[in-house]
């Protein structure tokens, strides 16, 4: 409610002047009408120079939107403020325009604002009649400015971008970006903030556009390649793997690593620590855990360009179990029972496998077994844990022949 009853009186809020950089003195007026026609208002002002008063009524040349204070367009210094309504300055950001051709360079001036005479340069506060201090115009001595164009790696923060010192009486560097993919906004005040460039197997450039004051340059900045958006690194199957997990692998096995990269992207060098201590540059290393444990295994690549990327990710060694079964030599006509003893230190045995040596198998934890004919056997079983670790043991057995019964008897007469 406090801001429409504002808008109600408020029109003209605040004056300034600049030197313009084609060197013509300037007057922004602060207004809330928005995006109103300039013809449609008009000022009676009055400009002294060298100590000569001229008088003059007529309509802005502009009139711009959405530009806050500090970033009044075309000034060769900041503008000086030399009438406000405090309350309500740099509130609209809506700014008439109005340029004062033929002052010389070198000349002593003064504005005065004596009235707006309709719509938006109407007096929002009891500012006008408003006088400048006397200033000189001077003439327009603006250096170039040169701001080196950056190469960056994509997936890594980069550092501020520092522009150079600006003029001592103060000033805004103004940027924009052509090529938001980079990950830097499409404009900016002040120095560019670090950013951090989305990871990318190619190439990306933007341009940046730095006004500051009345001067103007581009410079690029180049975001190279990095290993890709999915960089990580795989753990192949080790020899008792069972597919469940590839993070969760069996002590005594050998793990085999592979830098896994976007294609296209060129590899000049790379660092694996796996986490006990061991360290390893092949691309695609193997490698002995020697104890049981949770290990955060990290993987440094440097890309041909110079930029480099990590991954990390953690590999739980289980143990194997330890199959153990017993056995005991039989007959051929008997059924030998067989009886699992394995254990294991973590999870469960969820599987058995069991080979008899006779061209039969089972999958029973205890079975039984019949043996077609006598001889010598050799009894395998391997035995799988939930984590997938598998641990394998033989026994022998042998299977006797059993004897054959056999007797003659003779015939014999009763006796009395």
């Amino acid at each position: 409610m406090i801001a429409s009853t504002i808008n109600l009186f408020a029109h003209s809020v605040q004056v300034a002047y600049c030197i313009s950089c084609d060197g013509l003195l300037r007057l922004y007026v602060e207004h809330w009408h928005g995006n109103a026609n300039p013809s449609s208002t008009t000022m009676t002002l009055e400009v002294t120079v060298d100590g000569v008063t001229t008088a003059s009524t007529g309509s802005p040349v502009a009139n711009l939107q959405d530009i806050p204070f500090a970033q009044l367009p075309n000034c060769a210094s900041p503008p000086v403020v030399f009438a406000s309504c405090s309350d309500r300055a740099n509130t609209y950001n809506d700014w008439a325009v109005y340029d004062f051709p033929g002052i010389p360079t070198n000349s002593t001036a003064s504005i005065r604002v004596i009235s707006g005479n309709s719509a938006f340069t109407d007096d929002g506060c009891g500012m006008f009649p408003a006088t400048t201090n006397n200033f000189v115009v001077a003439p327009i001595n603006q250096p170039p400015i040169t701001i080196p164009s950056e190469q960056v790696c994509s997936g890594t923060a980069t550092d501020p971008i520092i522009f150079p010192p600006g003029n001592p009486s103060g000033g805004v560097y103004i940027w924009s970006n052509d090529n938001t993919s980079i990950g830097l906004g499409a404009n900016g005040t002040g120095n560019i903030p670090s950013f951090t460039p989305p990871a990318s197997t190619t190439t990306e450039v933007a341009t940046i556009t730095v006004d500051y004051l009345c001067a103007s340059t581009t410079f690029t900045i180049t975001v190279l390649p990095s290993a890709g958006p999915d960089f990580e690194y795989v753990n192949i199957s080790s020899s008792s793997f069972n597919g469940a997990d590839p993070n969760i692998q069996c002590l005594g096995d050998s793990t085999q690593f592979q830098a896994q990269t976007a294609p296209g992207v060129a590899i000049q060098s790379l660092l694996w620590d796996f986490g006990d201590g061991n360290n390893a540059t092949e691309e695609n290393p193997s490698h002995f855990f020697e104890n049981t444990g949770t290990y955060n295994v990290t993987l440094q690549l440097v890309t041909t360009d110079g930029c480099t990327q990590s991954s990390s990710s953690f590999i739980t060694i289980n143990p194997k179990p330890v199959a153990n079964f017993m056995t005991n030599n039989i007959c051929d006509y008997e059924a030998l029972q067989l009886n699992d003893n394995s254990t294991t230190s973590i999870g469960t045995i969820v599987a058995w496998n069991w080979i008899f040596g006779d061209g039969n198998i089972s999958n029973v934890q205890n079975p039984t077994h019949d043996y077609a004919t006598d001889g010598a056997y050799m009894i395998g079983l391997a035995v799988t844990t939930d984590a997938g670790c598998i641990d394998t043991t033989a026994n022998p057995v042998l299977v006797y022949k059993s004897p054959t019964a056999s007797f003659l008897a003779n015939a014999a007469c009763a006796t009395k």
